[in-house]
């Protein structure tokens, strides 16, 4: 049985919140994975891609391959949220297909050193409906109210950079790019919900989320021949938690009913969030085989506490989140 979670309303402004199905932006990387290989293993080798994900599955790991890449590919994914329960329009709350552009790109920056010390550095870029969508607003005119969908962001930036520190210690640092969006709205309205003279204003501002990793190879660590620890791989890695947001500020006149400055209305969302990670790994790898397996905690508690601010969950007869 699916729910909505959160639900506002006031004479030209519905709000729904469903939970978020569709292959945003924001989720891609761990929903899916961002490269073949990661959507391929389900992620289970990604803290050892020689691929251009290593940026953001383990930016240490971008120094196993010496050469250069550049990726580019397609993602299209179809995702529907059902109900149990029928209506005049089926049991369909959401479909909503989603198309991606992934664009990689690493390199070693050596010979910009004078000792040519391998520095390796790796970007990736993600666009949303092959590009032509940047921020996830739109308004237009309807009959049944106006929708607020949650959970997308349209843009997926990470860049990275490692090194090896000493033989058998790599180290990497990223930082990933998320937006806060920001909406105000002006406008006239009668009380049959006919709007007039709207005004709206979008911007974003980034913020920016650190990912660090580690990758120890303890037969080049120790060993000084062939020895028990040959094809070991053991991995750290941590990642800030990360969210895109979405704030909307409107204030509305309705005629003979509220005068200027308006009925003032305000909705803050948090979308696409990703808990702060710890996460280690170990492979093994022959010549022409590997296993490896990570245990991960996810300090999924953080989104509580933003949640703890909100100041509409007990309003309206709301449904408990």
């Amino acid at each position: 049985m699916a729910r909505s979670t959160a639900r506002l309303c006031a004479i030209f402004l519905c709000g729904l919140v469903v939970p978020p199905v569709h292959a945003s932006m924001g989720n891609l990387g761990t929903s899916y994975g961002l490269m073949p290989q990661d959507i391929a293993t389900a992620q289970g080798l990604s803290m050892f891609t020689k691929e251009v994900s290593a940026t953001y599955y383990n930016p240490s790991y971008i120094t196993a391959d010496k050469r250069g890449e550049l990726t580019a590919g397609i993602l299209h994914a179809e995702q529907e949220l059902r109900t149990t329960r029928s209506d005049a329009r089926g049991n369909v709350l959401s479909n909503s297909p989603a198309q991606h552009i992934l664009l990689g790109f690493k390199s070693n920056l050596a010979s910009l050193t004078r000792d040519q010390h391998p520095i390796h550095v790796g970007i990736i870029l993600g666009l949303e409906k092959y590009g032509k969508e940047m921020l996830a607003f739109q308004s237009e005119t309807s009959d049944t109210g106006q929708y607020l969908q949650f959970g997308k962001q349209p843009m997926f930036l990470n860049i990275g950079a490692g090194t090896r520190i000493t033989n058998g210690i790599s180290v990497g640092a990223s930082v990933r790019l998320t937006l806060k969006a920001a909406a105000e709205l002006k406008a006239q309205s009668t009380l049959a919900g006919d709007t007039s003279q709207e005004r709206l204003k979008v911007n974003a501002k980034p913020s920016l989320k650190v990912i660090l990793g580690t990758t120890i190879e303890p037969a080049t660590l120790f060993c000084n021949e062939a020895c028990f620890w040959d094809g070991l791989e053991l991995a750290v890695i941590y990642r800030t938690k990360s969210s895109s947001s979405a704030s909307v500020e409107a204030d509305v006149v309705v005629n003979n009913t509220i005068p200027e400055p308006g009925l003032a209305l305000a909705v803050t969302t948090i979308d696409a969030f990703q808990p702060e990670t710890y996460a280690v790994g170990l492979q093994y790898s022959g010549e022409s085989w590997r296993v490896a397996a990570s245990v991960e905690q996810q300090r999924w508690s953080e989104l509580a506490d933003e949640f703890a601010g909100d100041s509409i969950k007990d309003q309206a007869e709301l449904p408990p989140l």
